[in-house]
């Protein structure tokens, strides 16, 4: 299993299961342990887990606009951009243009021929950050 950077692993730590009970009658629509009487049972969530998850995923987001921010600042100093690869350079300006890490993944097997995924473009975000961090 691959090593989850500190965020993700906040972010599912953060992340809320639908209520569940013995008694699946009062457990949450989504959960697993949820039954009805009815014909037609409930399919939305009533116990605020939907709502909870949904803000989690707002913040996560903000936390990777203002990390990209940040970035922005430093690499655009002519020090700090001399310090990273072209892979890296890459990355940083998928990301800032609003692309996902598989996107950029995608773009960057496309343009030089090597195999990247989803966690090799996650590991370069890291590489920048310790390098413009001891920089």
């Amino acid at each position: 299993m691959p090593k989850q950077t500190p965020l993700s692993k906040l972010k599912e730590m953060a992340h809320r299961e639908h209520y569940e009970c013995e008694d699946g009658f009062y457990a949450c629509p989504k959960s697993e342990s949820y039954y009805s009487v009815s014909e037609t049972p409930k399919t939305e969530c009533d116990c605020g887990a939907d709502e909870h998850n949904a803000e989690v995923e707002k913040v996560f987001e903000e936390i990777l606009v203002c990390m990209a921010s940040d970035l922005v600042s430093m690499v655009s100093g002519k020090r700090s951009a001399e310090i990273l690869s072209k892979t890296e350079k890459k990355v940083v300006a998928g990301f800032l243009d609003g692309k996902s890490h598989l996107e950029i993944a995608k773009e960057l097997s496309e343009e030089s021929g090597r195999s990247f995924t989803v966690h090799s473009v996650d590991n370069a975000f890291l590489r920048v950050r310790r390098k413009l961090r001891d920089k």
